[in-house]
């Protein structure tokens, strides 16, 4: 008999609620905007906008790279414009929004 398949694994930090709160929806593509509104409340009331301080609990905390995270904070932001549009498919958003594989830099996203 066949092993089944685990859909979702915690690989950093079980002891942060929210980081396996977020964990979790980070594997469900239709919570993309979700996420990024989590991410963008946690910078802002967690770290009071210190990107560099946020940065490090990206890297210490959840399952995605940072520019994974740029994106789901962009879309998040841009929510409303997408909704208003009828864009419902994540590779349409990111064409829309100009984003790409290539997103630079974490501090490059204005909140």
């Amino acid at each position: 008999m066949k092993k089944q398949k685990q859909f979702y694994t915690t690989t950093k930090c079980n002891c942060d609620m929210t980081a396996r709160e977020i964990n979790k929806d980070l594997n469900d593509v239709a919570q993309k905007c979700a996420i990024g509104h989590k991410l963008l409340q946690i910078l802002n009331e967690r770290f009071n906008g210190c990107m560099a301080a946020f940065k490090r609990w990206v890297r210490a905390t959840l399952d995605k790279d940072e520019k994974s995270i740029v994106r789901y904070m962009t879309l998040a932001k841009n929510q409303e414009m997408l909704e208003r549009r009828g864009i419902i498919r994540l590779s349409e958003a990111y064409e829309i929004l100009g984003i790409d594989g290539n997103l630079n830099d974490l501090m490059a996203l204005e909140v």
